[in-house]
């Protein structure tokens, strides 16, 4: 059948598409090594690429522990988790990016820190498929790295904005049900970027006995921890977007912010004007004086324009322009409170330019 190929087949093909790739010499694409997840994967086969990845120091991806039924299948097919299999076969490495990593145990989560592998976590794809929601803000206390992603075949939409959105309803529903990483107090001083309370959610997992068999059922009750400072807000799951991305990725010095040095990848949001403030406009047509005379005296709803001339009455003309948006924007509104809404309102529609390593190739 045409999904099946030979391990040795694959390798050549993989080693074939690491040269095409790396000969084109250019610093925007890399290759990037996709062993498909432990199930559909021989031994050999992985230790095979694991060779290559180290060969051409290129980077590793792959799923890893995102279903209870995932996790059983690589148990019933070779005898021990992922996480295990993903070690013994080379393949845990600071290049590793695993999508995912919903049902690990305490154990490997501190293995994958210890790796320097990331986890990639992929919201949408797990409110689908995953049975479980992973406290991420809990993994960046410890120090392990993190960055958002799609799993675009996992979802409704390949938009990192949504992801961003995703990421932050998961985690409020880390507030009512159990997702801890099961792991002791997190030591001071490790990687507390997005503020987590070290204290709130300590309660660790019972361990997993040394002679149980790998094909034994998972308690899918066994979390503790309800609640806790686990939540993400717009902001923090916007780092996870950009300088959680570049961390993962080992490019975190290059990109992932403004930072002077940095290279200038951006892209230039357009909002539309505010609302203006009706106090500090004539808000009644029998009000007093030459420019009170094509006022509106309500905001307009989409698509309505009230004002009898627009272009010689600039309230008007604001007041229609943001109407026809799908944001609004207030006279009150901060530069903070337009990022929010962009974040959690915006779409490609407010994308105006894009630049990438200083170029502008959008706009």
């Amino acid at each position: 059948p045409a999904y099946v190929e030979e391990t040795n087949e694959s390798i050549r093909e993989t080693e074939a598409f690491l040269q095409y790739i790396q000969a084109k010499g250019t610093s925007l694409v890399h290759p990037v090594i996709t062993p498909r997840f432990t199930p559909t994967c021989t031994s050999k086969l992985m230790q095979g690429l694991a060779e290559l990845a180290k060969r051409y120091n290129v980077h590793i991806q792959s799923h890893i522990s995102e279903s209870h039924d995932e996790v059983e299948f690589a148990a019933h097919v070779h005898g021990e988790r992922d996480t295990n299999i993903f070690e013994r076969c080379g393949l845990l490495t600071e290049k590793s990016l695993m999508a995912h990593g919903v049902h690990l145990t305490p154990e490997e989560w501190l293995k994958l820190r210890d790796r320097g592998t990331t986890i990639v976590h992929c919201p949408l794809s797990h409110f689908y498929f995953a049975d479980g929601m992973p406290a991420i803000k809990e993994a960046v206390s410890y120090g392990i790295k993190v960055g958002l992603g799609t799993d675009v075949a996992g979802g409704y939409s390949p938009s990192m904005l949504n992801a961003i959105r995703n990421a932050v309803l998961m985690s409020r529903g880390c507030l009512h049900t159990s997702c801890s990483l099961g792991l002791p107090i997190a030591p001071n001083g490790i990687g507390d970027v997005l503020g987590a309370n070290k204290s709130s959610c300590h309660e660790t997992l019972p361990k997993q006995s040394r002679n149980s068999s790998p094909n034994s059922s998972i308690n899918r009750n066994s979390n503790p921890c309800h609640g806790a400072n686990v939540a993400l807000n717009y902001i923090e799951a916007f780092w996870l977007a950009t300088m959680g991305g570049a961390i993962a990725l080992g490019i975190g010095h290059q990109v992932g912010s403004f930072e002077v040095g940095k290279s200038f990848d951006a892209i230039l949001v357009s909002l539309p004007p505010s609302i203006p403030n009706p106090n500090s406009q004539c808000t009644q047509k029998s009000s007093n004086g030459p420019n009170c005379k094509n006022a509106c005296s309500t905001i307009p709803s989409p698509g309505v324009n009230p004002c009898s001339n627009p272009i010689s009455d600039p309230p008007c003309a604001l007041l229609k322009a943001s109407a026809e948006s799908h944001i609004d924007i207030f006279w009150t509104d901060s530069l903070k409170d337009r990022f929010q809404k962009f974040v959690n309102l915006g779409d490609e529609r407010d994308i105006a330019a894009v630049w990438i390593q200083g170029r502008k190739v959008v706009g």
